[in-house]
């Protein structure tokens, strides 16, 4: 029986191939290492009875690579979304200091017009930018009922502003 590193220098260009077809570019280092990992455990798991061996290996990195994947974009999701979420908002404070106090005033007055839920709305579309599909899946609402909701908010914006 051949060692594990013989194995390995054999297989590396499997794994490869691998990596490639499942389109693997962030944390490439990190999946290639996994790649290993489950090279070496089908290695020790392998029974001669069951198969080649080249089609094991095959089967056990690739779904060991796709279950990662899927555990990577899980954690992506929801810490890049608040990374992003940090950043923004020392954006929006640092942007609010270079502004004028006319600039100010107004954002304060539109502030205090509107409920918390509309003004989080108002500023999720016009100064974060984020879309409507986005803000749907947080509030927890269809997107028509998020359109109809910025409708309402501009108009009570509007008249509020016509007024003084």
């Amino acid at each position: 029986m051949e060692t594990f590193e013989e194995i390995l220098e054999q297989y590396e260009p499997m794994i490869s191939s691998i990596i490639r077809k499942l389109n693997i570019y962030k944390n490439y280092d990190t999946f290639r290492q996994t790649a290993r990992i489950a090279l070496w455990q089908a290695w020790q798991n392998f029974d001669e009875a069951k198969g080649k061996f080249s089609n094991y290996a095959y089967t056990m990195i690739k779904t060991t690579l796709l279950k990662e994947m899927t555990k990577d974009n899980k954690y992506s999701e929801v810490q890049i979304a608040m990374e992003k979420e940090d950043l923004t908002h020392a954006a929006h404070y640092y942007q609010m200091k270079h502004n004028t106090a006319q600039d100010v005033a107004l954002f304060e007055e539109i502030q205090q017009i509107l409920t918390e839920e509309e003004f989080e709305l108002l500023i999720g579309l016009y100064f974060f930018g984020y879309s409507y599909n986005t803000l749907a899946e947080r509030f927890g609402v269809p997107i028509t009922t998020l359109k109809k909701r910025r409708q309402r908010l501009m108009e009570k914006i509007r008249k509020r502003l016509n007024e003084g």
